[in-house]
């Protein structure tokens, strides 16, 4: 590879799905090649799940075997896929410092209040303070 741009595992990805340029991974980019995220990304598409749960089965390899595997099974394509984004709720935070409980519980909880239940919880845990009017 020859852009000075700095590597990530998009870069790897790209590499092994569509340029299948082998030579980025060398000693010195080995250490930036993390198998954890490259098998994220190939687990989104459906030609080459398979092979991502091949290399979840097998975490001791080396990253250059893994690197390897990829660039040697995975067809040379295009391939789009959407990262999952975090989810955020205006009122999470709010649920989850009330009734001490995860993200995941304080999700289900919000899909049950009301908005004037919201509003009493407000009430509830507000701390005061001096307001600047």
């Amino acid at each position: 590879m020859t852009d000075n741009k700095p590597l990530n595992f998009f870069a790897f990805a790209h590499s092994l799905g569509y340029t299948k340029d082998h030579d980025i991974m060398n000693k010195d980019n080995e250490r930036l090649y993390l198998p954890f995220m490259v098998n994220r990304n190939f687990s989104q598409h459906m030609d080459t799940i398979l092979y991502a749960n091949e290399m979840n089965q097998r975490p001791h390899l080396s990253k250059q075997m893994q690197f390897d595997y990829y660039f040697y099974s995975v067809r040379k394509r295009k391939r789009y896929g959407k990262w999952p984004k975090k989810v955020t709720e205006e009122n999470l935070e709010l649920v989850q410092g009330a009734y001490n409980c995860s993200m995941q519980k304080a999700l289900d909880i919000l899909r049950i209040l009301s908005e004037p239940d919201i509003q009493k919880l407000k009430d509830f845990v507000y701390e005061g303070g001096n307001s600047k009017k």
